[in-house]
């Protein structure tokens, strides 16, 4: 269950504070884009592009399970732009952006409206958030067979063409940089500052406060200290006048080590049947943490010469990024760097080549099998996702994890 909303702690410091409630852009807080207003300075707090499409799941039967999500062009997508047509963009002074999946739609902001505020992010968050985009283009952009434009983007009471890379560079190049914990001036006293959310690299909540009163955005985050990311900090949840909450679900009915548990026995099971294992992922974000679990739980039941691969236009340097960001990560991450060991276990697999990125599915198989193999797109309709899908579906051997 996804909520949205503002909660505002009722005191005389409120009444001071000139906050006016938000105007949620977006039909969906899973995909935020929220309009305030704080002591008379226009703010827009990310910038998401919603995609919709439906899915249905089939389970072959016998031994590990291929399950069909749906593929290809089989299925419909819509890509829905938040209705920024009903604010004025021009009056718009400042755009944050919490993380990298809550910026897709920032190139028509930045490069089809009239909108010439500043933008602030974390450092990974924009490149992160730049090679979601680039992967979205590649994906989605172009009919592979026709060559002509495959999926369009709804725009309000239009439609437009996905962006290109050049939207997606000259967008880019007008972020600023924040560091966590970093304050910025805007004007009139009102200042930003981005706090950790635990959520993922660089993502962040912010703070937006003045001498006459304080606000937090918070996006998706976590308090888990389970993850490579450093911890949540929960600063922007007290001392403050109102909190602005969206992408907020409520707690698993599973607990999140059951889940992984069975998640890895069945990826074990295929692994000692032969099979091959598909897990669909965004080339950022939980991929790093999935596989670092996998990894390790593989070693420990003795599959010591199983590599992974992540095959994704972007995956070589996703992974190399992901390698350089010691000071975005968790304590005992940090330690590692002090140590002079990497922060992550991936460039230590990628040492000892059991894992391995690719831009296509097809040079996987250069390497012997089984194969686990990390994907794009999430989605199921795009993508290297379909020709492995293709491939693997008939055999019950092979599992897909979603």
């Amino acid at each position: 269950m996804w909520c949205t909303g503002v909660c505002i702690r009722l005191s005389g410091k409120m009444a001071r504070s000139n906050f006016k409630t938000q105007a949620s852009l977006s039909n969906n807080p899973q995909f935020p884009c929220t309009h305030i207003v704080f002591q008379h300075i226009p703010i827009l707090l990310d910038a998401s592009l919603e995609l919709q499409f439906q899915r249905n799941v089939e389970q072959s039967q016998g031994g590990a399970s291929m399950v069909s999500s749906g593929f290809a062009s089989s299925l419909p997508l819509r890509m829905i732009m938040p209705g920024v047509s009903a604010i004025a963009l021009e009056d718009v002074e400042c755009l944050l952006i919490s993380n990298c999946y809550n910026m897709l739609a920032l190139p028509y902001i930045t490069e089809y409206t009239q909108f010439r505020g500043k933008i602030y992010a974390t450092g990974p968050t924009v490149e992160f958030g730049r090679l979601m985009m680039e992967e979205l283009v590649h994906n989605f952009a172009i009919n592979r067979q026709t060559g002509e434009p495959a999926y369009i983007v709804e725009c309000d009471n239009e439609v437009r063409h996905l962006y290109s890379i050049n939207d997606i560079e000259r967008c880019m190049s007008k972020v600023n940089i924040l560091r966590y914990d970093e304050f910025r001036d805007l004007r009139d006293g009102v200042c930003i500052v981005p706090r950790s959310s635990g959520f993922s690299l660089g993502a962040a909540n912010w703070v937006i406060e003045s001498p006459s009163g304080k606000v937090s955005y918070l996006a998706a985050s976590s308090n888990s200290e389970f993850g490579h990311s450093r911890i949540i900090d929960t600063s922007p949840l007290s001392d403050v006048d109102a909190i602005i909450t969206t992408q907020v679900c409520k707690p698993l009915e599973v607990p999140l080590w059951e889940s992984l548990k069975v998640a890895l026995d069945m990826i074990a099971r295929s692994i000692q049947h032969h099979g091959n294992i598909l897990i669909p992922v965004h080339p950022c974000g939980n991929m790093f943490e999935l596989i670092s679990i996998i990894s390790q739980d593989l070693k420990a039941r003795g599959f010591t010469e199983t590599p992974m691969h992540v095959v994704s236009p972007v995956a070589k340097r996703s992974l190399q990024f992901a390698n350089i960001q010691g000071e975005w990560m968790s304590k005992d991450r940090q330690m590692h760097i002090y140590e002079a060991r990497h922060p992550l276990i991936l460039n230590d697999l990628l040492e000892e080549r059991l894992l391995h990125h690719h831009e296509h599915a097809d040079s996987i198989f250069s390497y012997r099998g089984p194969y686990i193999v990390f994907v794009g797109h999430p989605s199921l309709i795009a993508g290297e996702f379909s020709k492995l899908f293709r491939r693997w579906k008939r055999d019950p051997r092979n599992l897909l994890r979603c």
